[in-house]
């Protein structure tokens, strides 16, 4: 395991453990209704699905498969780019074996 794909790895499973937390501390629901009532965090919001349409098309364009890019994508409407950060810390791991 090289340094780049622990470093990944590491990162996102604490990043999907803060995003647990936040969801058990306050809820889905609440949050999202704080974000959406202020018009910078429509646009924060806006911009964060916006990363995950590119991030998509960015696995659709180096996997060349649009069933592998709906498979890593779809986890980060829920997750974020914790599912992003996995999918990096994948490839370090493939590259590493081939």
């Amino acid at each position: 395991m090289t340094f780049k794909s622990i470093f990944f790895l590491a990162l996102s499973i604490v990043f999907i453990i803060y995003t647990s937390f936040t969801i058990y501390a306050e809820g889905f629901s609440l949050g999202l209704d704080s974000v959406m009532s202020m018009h910078w965090g429509k646009l924060m919001l806006l911009d964060l699905y916006l990363g995950f349409i590119v991030f998509g098309a960015c696995v659709y364009i180096i996997e060349r498969s649009f069933k592998k890019a709906l498979i890593w994508s779809t986890p980060c409407l829920l997750l974020g780019n914790s599912v992003s950060l996995l999918y990096i810390a994948n490839k370090f791991l493939n590259k590493k074996a081939s």
